[in-house]
């Protein structure tokens, strides 16, 4: 058993005592064990015959509040996953990847989590009830700063996954068989047993106590994780067998849930500023960031005890944020964070989807056409009301309203493909050039490519990188937007080649082509690597303009590539101030020379 496997089990153990704690996220985590922790804290709950209830991306408002069944002749309305069941206990809801969980789902979770009444009003049935259901999600570190900030609030306490993946591992090490009923029952056997759990009951806070849950819970925007910490230090006061609460349940809890405090400590505070020993933990000032590229994030050892995490007034590099990934729990607190627009709702029917079916199937939907049919959940509606139609034995007889269609996940009809000179970024600074076409790709939620080069992390400086990314509001973006150039070496031709290859890939995707992609390039147009050379081969005598010439030829390619934009975004230099506009007329593009440069 690893070392923060007794932590989260100790989260689900002050769950089991005090449901109102809310959600729990597991950052990184394999969903192959979100089952398994959900059954260990079904056995703490006391109720080991309930199956969790798993929620994913095919779910819809009828699959989770109120739907129609036919039984005893009638149409009847059924209770939901989500809705009351006086049949059925209080359970346990596991989302295996909250990012991609429905918008039925995650509208859900923003309803019912810490929520005292819930209300659920369909198919002209009301039905009014208290949500006592314990929440576990599953979530990519990188995908969380781009979900709603509503959402993310309704799990206040967020664990580490990473480490707790060794426990799969170690269960597949054990039974060297592939049986998923098995590997959860091994994986359970690892866990351990739940141990006596407590009832609630109320404990008075002691005054320390107090300052610390008002001293910790002012790293959150809201009031929701200050109320949690409370709830999480009564139940593990509880769990001790103590009275009262006192300030090391507070400090248990803060780090249980991932509160981290900003505390400094590179300076000797005065004798009038020493705190309080029962305050020792309070919320500090953010410190600047450092000149140096190894910032304060990336050198836990200045620290004292907790490591920084900025307040919500004040800014801090993304870069410096996702260097240690480990350490960040609460993404959502950068003030530089980019959630996607209005991510509660759907975006826009894009030109793609107008054009016929695309996208991930992720479940049906009613339909008055015959475009994208889905047969068996056809089918499946014309045989809920088969007893009450009028013919043939044995035959089935479909009508309108049971028309299904595939309900897809929505595919983006716009694309960036940004390619980043890092080389030519020492002298002027690209931000705000870059910043209309990145908020475009924001709002558009289009698909983004980035080809970079020319920085210091790069692992090969005659190669470019390339990767892809949902939308511009990954992490990795912010990161390769803040690199440090690199030596003098500037494989443009290598980038061009494979942005142009990004450019067909899209144009050329087969359900849902992109039809409107902008390529962006960020570049003095120097390109001192011919493309050969980037691909391996040898340099064959003197390099010259080959670079430059390679760069146009290959740029020449995105010009016939149907709804490709070109835009060339250059410093304003002296030197060779003519190659830009040869790489923007080979593309068909436009270039853009911000005025005056701005030193970096």
């Amino acid at each position: 058993m690893t070392d923060s496997t007794p932590a989260a089990l100790e989260v689900l153990r002050c769950m089991a005592i005090d449901h109102r704690i809310g959600g729990v996220l597991f950052l990184d985590l394999d969903p192959m064990l979100l089952r398994p922790l959900a059954s260990w804290l079904l056995d703490a709950v006391g109720d080991d015959t309930r199956r969790p209830v798993s929620l994913g991306p095919w779910h819809t408002d009828d699959d989770l509040w109120l739907g129609l069944r036919f039984a005893d002749g009638a149409v009847q309305v059924r209770p939901g996953l989500l809705a009351r069941n006086n049949d059925r206990p209080t359970p346990v809801i596991v989302v295996p990847d909250l990012a991609h969980a429905s918008l039925a789902v995650q509208r859900a979770a923003v309803s019912l989590i810490g929520s005292e009444v819930a209300v659920a009003e369909r198919h002209g049935t009301s039905d009014t009830w208290s949500p006592r259901a314990c929440w576990l999600a599953v979530c990519d570190r990188a995908d969380a700063a781009s979900l709603s900030a509503h959402l993310l609030d309704r799990f206040p306490v967020r664990c580490d996954g990473a480490s707790l993946n060794e426990l799969l591992v170690e269960a597949e090490i054990r039974l060297a068989a592939d049986d998923s009923q098995r590997l959860t029952e091994e994986i359970g056997e690892l866990l351990g047993p739940v141990g006596p759990i407590p009832a609630r009951r109320p404990i008075p806070f002691s005054a320390g106590a107090l300052d610390q849950v008002v001293a910790l819970g002012r790293t959150g925007p809201g009031e929701r994780r200050t109320l949690t910490l409370g709830r999480m230090s009564r139940a593990l006061a509880l769990l001790s067998g103590r009275d009262e609460v006192a300030a090391d349940d507070v400090e248990q809890a803060a780090d249980l849930m991932g509160i981290t405090a900003v505390t400094p400590a590179t300076t000797e505070p005065s004798p009038k500023d020493t705190p309080d020993p029962d305050r020792r933990h309070e919320t500090a000032e953010a410190p600047e960031r450092p000149a140096d590229p190894a910032g304060v994030a990336a050198n836990p050892a200045t620290l004292i005890d907790r490591q920084v995490v900025p307040a919500p007034d004040h800014a801090l590099d993304p870069a410096d944020l996702y260097a240690e990934p480990n350490l960040i729990r609460y993404p959502e607190d950068d003030p530089e964070a980019l959630p996607s627009p209005e991510p509660l709702r759907f975006p826009p029917s894009s030109r793609a989807r107008r054009r016929g079916a695309a996208g991930a199937v992720l479940g049906s939907e009613p339909t008055r056409g015959l475009d994208d049919l889905a047969i068996v959940p056809t089918l499946l509606a014309a045989l809920r009301f088969r007893p009450l139609r009028d013919g043939e034995p044995g035959r089935l007889h479909l009508r309108a309203g049971d028309l299904r269609r595939h309900r897809r996940h929505p595919e983006p009809a716009s694309a960036l493909i940004l390619v980043l000179d890092h080389s030519c970024l020492r002298t002027w600074d690209a931000d705000a050039a870059m910043a209309p076409f990145l908020r475009w790709a924001l709002r558009q939620r289009a698909a983004v490519s980035v080809v970079e080069f020319g920085h210091r992390d790069a692992p090969d400086p005659l190669q470019a990188t390339r990767y892809r990314v949902r939308d511009i509001a990954d992490p990795r973006v912010a990161a390769s937007l803040n690199r440090e150039p690199g030596q003098q070496a500037s494989p443009l031709a290598h980038a061009m080649d494979l942005a142009a290859a990004e450019a067909q890939r899209l144009a050329r995707r087969t359900r849902s082509p992109v039809d409107d992609a902008l390529v962006l390039v960020v570049t003095d147009g120097r390109g001192n690597v011919p493309l050969h050379m980037s691909l391996g081969e040898p340099a064959g005598g003197p390099v010259a303009r080959r670079g430059v010439e390679d760069t146009i030829t290959v740029a020449d390619r995105l010009r016939t590539i149907r709804g490709v934009r070109s835009v060339v975004l250059a410093p304003d230099v002296a030197a060779y101030p003519d190659l830009p506009w040869a790489v923007a007329d080979a593309m068909g593009g436009t270039v853009m020379i911000p005025t005056p440069a701005s030193p970096r």
